[in-house]
C-alpha cells in the first residue's frame, strides 16, 4: 500500500475531537452508578453456590483479576456513557 499525501488527510477527517465538558457531564456520577457489589451479588444468584467464594477470592487477588471478573460492572458503567458516532469494526468489516 502506498502512502499518498491524501491518505493522512482522509485519516484525519475520520478522527473525532476529544470529549467536551458536555460529553463528560453526561457520564454517570458516583451517586448515579449502580453499586458494583450489588451487581456482583445479582450475578452470584445464577452461579454455583460452592464456586462463589472461589470467584471472589480470585477477584480479590489483584486489581486486574477484579476487573477481569467484573465485566458486568464495566458494562453497567458503559451503558450510561455517550455513544460514539462511529461503529467499531472487526477485521475490517463494519458492524
Amino acid at each position: 500500500m502506498t502512502n499518498t499525501p491524501a491518505d493522512p488527510l482522509r485519516e484525519q477527517d475520520r478522527r473525532h475531537p476529544a470529549p467536551t465538558a458536555a460529553d463528560l457531564a453526561a457520564c454517570p456520577t458516583p451517586g448515579e452508578r449502580a453499586d458494583p457489589l450489588a451487581i456482583l451479588a445479582r450475578q452470584a444468584q445464577n452461579r454455583v453456590p460452592d464456586l462463589i467464594p472461589v470467584r471472589h477470592a480470585r477477584m480479590a487477588a489483584t486489581p486486574f483479576t477484579f476487573y477481569r471478573g467484573a465485566a458486568a460492572v464495566m458494562a453497567d458503567d458503559l451503558s450510561r456513557t455517550p455513544t460514539p458516532a462511529s461503529s467499531p469494526s472487526c477485521a475490517g468489516m463494519p458492524t
